[in-house]
């Protein structure tokens, strides 16, 4: 967006004139690095350094604690390219230029609080003193379409308003992302060539980019990008070329080719075990690695659901476990017993992790130990699992049968955001995760 975005110093110069805009609203959708938002803040800061122009500028993102680290800290960044020392307060992340309730004016504020209670939408009037109110809605995808129009009306009395959209185009069922594809549908051949798709519709604009137009972006972050487009399509598709993330269909199942049954002999091993209760299946994974951890053979799965099978106690299933462990230890094609294996447990069930621990001690199977382990997002879990098995370097041995059932169950939830898994059919492959 940064070389290509022409348009926002015509609408600069248009405010230096004191003109009416030609564009009212900017839809900037695009990929990481594509310098959305740098392009924007700096629009906004040039805007606010002009003496000629009077101009207020809410900046909004949906969760109060994101507003520091992303839009503020990157418009204090912005002044500090132009040289630029307006007052700012830290308490309501606010920047003025003067004093007085007409000095040029910049809020960066949050719609919702940790305990997702609405902030109020408080200090915004006033607008009247000013030759233009610019609305900027940063992570649109965040924001309900009741926020935005609950915003909008709130801020009255304005002369001219310029509302800016700005976003990662997670998914086209999100009401913000799919009301842009209908009015300018993302044309896939345009955004994977030279990732710059702009069109204006009336008094909007829509500007579908990726980092390909990002004349600042450094090599290794190019480089970066490009082997992802190699090594996870389906991530890429958001993340590098700006397009939709896939709505709807199987995550893994289109790569499942890529498994090989045939498990050789690994150098290093761990597990993970996810916890299940009443009615959610407990899963044991074993996994094995070459000496580079280049390849992931999956070597054994204990898989137990007391909804489906005859029921068993946290008891039962702990030796059960233990068990299964002991059983590929004692197989010639594994050597956990001289290696030893670190087993990772979901930290919602603390005391089955000392319980393991404990059994494991008393039968002297010294060679294993349970820990807790530490959880990342399911965004990068599942981009990891993709990028494995799409580069043939995952190995599955026969017997794990419900893993393999897993994977090709494994669909995309349509009713989020972000482009993520729903929440069933999981338990192997969060076994894996930990």
């Amino acid at each position: 967006m940064v070389a290509k975005s022409k348009y926002l110093d015509h609408l600069l110069g248009q405010m230096i004139r004191k003109e009416t805009l030609d564009i009212t609203e900017i839809n900037a959708i695009g990929s990481r690095k594509a310098g959305k938002t740098m392009a924007i803040a700096e629009l906004i800061v040039k805007a606010f350094i002009v003496p000629d122009i009077k101009i207020k500028a809410y900046v909004f993102r949906k969760d109060v604690n994101s507003v520091k680290d992303s839009v503020f800290e990157e418009l204090v960044i912005q002044f500090q390219n132009h040289d630029f020392v307006p007052y700012i307060n830290l308490t309501n992340t606010s920047f003025k230029n003067g004093v007085g309730r007409g000095a040029d004016f910049i809020r960066c504020k949050g719609l919702a609080a940790t305990n997702q209670k609405r902030a109020k939408l408080t200090g915004m009037a006033g607008n009247s003193m000013f030759d233009y109110v610019i609305v900027w809605f940063e992570e649109a995808y965040e924001f309900e379409e009741k926020d935005v129009l609950d915003v909008m009306e709130a801020i009255r009395g304005a002369k001219q308003i310029l509302t800016i959209y700005s976003t990662n185009p997670w998914t086209i069922t999100n009401w913000y992302i799919g009301r842009a594809n209908e009015k300018v549908p993302f044309d896939e051949s345009i955004m994977m060539a030279t990732g710059n798709q702009l069109t204006i519709v009336g008094k909007k604009l829509y500007h579908y980019t990726n980092w390909r137009i990002n004349e600042f972006l450094e090599q290794t972050d190019k480089d970066q990008l490009l082997q992802l487009e190699k090594d996870n399509p389906v991530r890429a598709r958001v993340a590098s070329f700006g397009l939709p993330g896939i709505e709807t269909g199987s995550i893994y199942a289109p790569y499942i080719h890529h498994i090989s049954r045939l498990i050789p002999k690994s150098s290093f091993y761990q597990g993970g075990v996810d916890f299940g209760y009443r009615k959610d299946a407990t899963a044991l994974m074993v996994i094995g690695h070459n000496p580079d951890y280049k390849v992931l053979n999956v070597v054994g799965e204990y898989y137990h659901s007391n909804a489906v099978g005859q029921f068993k106690t946290m008891d039962i299933m702990v030796n059960d476990i233990i068990n299964k462990l002991c059983m590929l230890a004692n197989s010639s094609k594994h050597s956990l017993i001289s290696r030893g294996i670190i087993i990772y447990c979901d930290t919602s069930n603390w005391p089955v992790i000392e319980w393991l621990n404990r059994v494991a001690y008393e039968r002297h199977l010294l060679w294993m130990s349970f820990k807790p382990c530490k959880k990342i997002s399911i965004e990068h879990r599942t981009g990891f699992k993709i990028q494995m098995i799409s580069n043939n370097r995952v190995n599955v041995d026969i017997e794990c049968v419900n893993f393999m059932r897993e994977l090709e169950l494994a669909q995309w939830d349509t009713t989020k955001a972000k482009l993520t898994p729903m929440d069933k059919d999981n338990h192997t492959l969060d076994a894996l995760d930990y």
